[in-house]
């Protein structure tokens, strides 16, 4: 199967692949965001990529931040 951006830098097969990122972003052009809305409205294996990511996203926004001394010191060990 190919996705509704064929030819346009999306690898065959994949859907919306590489483009869930700058979707949730929003960093599509409008005409790009106009047919992946179009196509999630279809594929729910896009949809629930959209949602892993968007949940991804709240998850890393929530968890405790290491202080830079800490991160610091552990590199120091690498």
């Amino acid at each position: 199967m190919i996705g509704p951006f064929a030819g346009s830098g999306v690898r065959s097969g994949t859907c919306l692949g590489e483009w869930i990122s700058e979707y949730v972003d929003g960093t599509l052009s409008a005409l790009e965001q106009y047919t992946a809305d179009r196509h999630l409205i279809l594929c729910q294996g896009c949809r629930a990529e959209v949602e892993l990511e968007r949940r991804l996203r709240a998850t890393l926004r929530c968890e405790p931040r290491i202080p830079d001394a800490l991160l610091s010191l552990s590199l120091i060990h690498i």
